[in-house]
């Protein structure tokens, strides 16, 4: 929110100007306790934690979605992902940790097994979803990072792209 004029490092004025446009509030999923929230990385092999290296998440990831759990964290790291990945409506919440998820080819197909489908992909959602703090990464080219096909609200914060799209909504 614009409070004021600035002019380098001095306040010109405390009257936002005329300009300043007024937003919406987020339409935000209810606060879970940290204590509920499941990490990706408990569904890791313990070698894949122990040499720090990138591993594949995939069946990791889908173990978290499928949890239960209303938030689910990706800790700090990179994570390779060769598949799309199912987001289910009870699944309000996504915090990365700054982590990276990077798509990698699966033997001689494209990065993910549907490249014209998001690595991400929701649908039927009847709470907002909130996605925040993850790099997409896709080496392999062009792909969108998030498919969203749900009249629920999708809440992007903090994400980066590299040979992404960051999000397509599939009805429209």
């Amino acid at each position: 929110e614009i409070d004021g004029v600035f002019q380098r490092n001095p306040r010109q004025s405390d009257a936002a100007p005329p300009w300043a446009l007024k937003g919406a509030a987020e339409p935000l999923p209810t606060d879970d306790p940290i204590a509920s929230w499941v990490s990706v990385a408990s569904f890791l092999g313990k070698e894949a934690l122990a040499d720090g290296a990138a591993v594949d998440a995939t069946a990791a990831f889908r173990a978290a979605f499928a949890s239960g759990s209303r938030t689910i964290y990706v800790p700090f790291g990179v994570d390779e992902v060769r598949g799309n990945l199912e987001i289910p409506p009870t699944v309000q919440r996504i915090v990365g940790m700054n982590s990276t998820i990077r798509w990698l080819p699966s033997g001689a197909s494209q990065a993910v097994d549907d490249p014209k489908k998001g690595l991400f992909r929701t649908h039927n959602t009847a709470a907002p979803l909130l996605i925040e703090k993850l790099f997409f990464s896709c080496p392999a080219g062009r792909h969108v990072a998030i498919e969203h096909s749900s009249s629920a609200a999708l809440v992007l914060r903090d994400i980066v792209g590299m040979g992404t799209i960051f999000e397509r909504d599939a009805d429209g």
